[in-house]
C-alpha cells in the first residue's frame, strides 16, 4: 500500500470550491492521479466518459468524479476503482490484452467502433512526406483524420472540440532503432488503432463525449505516454 502525494490531496482541497458546480474535476487534478497509477504499474489503458467539453480556455478535459484516498492498492485495477469510486457509472476492468479500461456505462461507443481501412503513420508519397511513427500525439491525429472517421462524425452530427493538427514535416525523423509505430495499420476500429499506439508508447488514451446545447455531440481525444513525471510524488501543472 502506498500513500498518495500530499500535494495532490492539497490540490483537490483547494480546487474543491471552484469545481463544485462541475460534473467532475479538472484534468490538472485527475490526470496525475490516473497516470500515476498506470506508470507505477507499467500498464496502459483507456478512459471513456461523458463530460462537459467546456473546461475553459487553455484547459483540456473535465475528468469524471474521483477521489484521492489516503492509501491505494498496489493492484492498478483496484487502485483506479478506489479513485473513481464516487462515479456510479464508472467501470474499471482489465481486458484479455492487459489494457485497463475505465469506461462509464452510459458513454456511447459508436465512434470508437468505426472501422478504418488503412492508417498510414509513414507515407513517402505525401507532400511533404509524412512520418508520425515516433510521436503518439501526432499518430492519434493521423487516426482521427481518416475519411471513415470524418464521415461518421458528419453523418451523426458529432463535432470535435479541437481541430486536427497536421504534423507532416514538422520534425526530423529520429533514429529507426528507437521505438516507433509500424508504417501502416489495416482494417482496425478507431479504438483498436489507439490501442496499437499504446503498444509502442505505453500510457493512456482518453475519449470524452459531451452533449451540446444545440443537440449535437462534442467529443475530445487525448493520449499520454507513461513517464516518471507522472509519479505521484511529482509536480504537474496540467496536460
Amino acid at each position: 500500500m502506498t500513500s498518495l502525494a500530499p500535494a495532490i490531496v492539497l490540490t483537490l482541497f483547494l480546487l474543491g470550491g471552484q469545481e463544485a458546480e462541475r460534473a467532475g474535476v479538472s484534468s490538472q487534478v485527475g490526470l496525475p492521479l490516473v497516470m500515476g497509477v498506470l506508470t507505477k504499474a507499467h500498464a496502459s489503458g483507456s478512459l471513456a466518459y461523458r463530460g462537459r467539453c467546456d473546461a475553459g480556455p487553455g484547459k483540456r478535459f473535465d475528468f469524471p468524479k474521483l477521489q484521492s484516498p489516503q492509501k491505494v492498492s498496489d493492484d492498478p485495477v483496484a487502485a483506479l476503482r478506489q479513485i473513481f469510486s464516487d462515479d456510479q457509472e464508472m467501470r474499471v476492468t482489465r481486458d484479455a490484452n492487459g489494457f485497463i479500461r475505465m469506461v462509464e456505462a452510459d458513454v456511447p461507443h459508436d465512434l470508437l467502433d468505426v472501422r478504418v481501412r488503412r492508417i498510414a503513420f509513414k507515407d513517402d508519397e505525401d507532400y511533404p512526406p509524412k512520418d508520425v511513427r515516433y510521436f503518439p500525439r501526432d499518430a492519434m491525429w493521423a487516426i482521427l483524420s481518416k475519411p471513415e472517421v470524418s464521415a461518421f462524425m458528419r453523418d451523426h452530427q458529432i463535432v470535435r472540440r479541437f481541430d486536427i493538427e497536421d504534423a507532416s514535416g514538422r520534425r526530423p525523423t529520429p533514429s529507426p532503432v528507437i521505438p516507433h509505430l509500424p508504417n501502416s495499420l489495416y482494417d482496425v476500429a478507431l479504438s483498436e488503432a489507439l490501442d496499437n499506439v499504446l503498444r509502442t508508447f505505453p500510457g493512456l488514451w482518453i475519449y470524452e463525449n459531451c452533449p451540446s446545447k444545440d443537440g449535437k455531440r462534442v467529443v475530445d481525444f487525448g493520449i499520454y505516454a507513461n513517464d516518471p513525471m507522472w509519479s505521484v510524488s511529482s509536480r504537474h501543472d496540467g496536460p
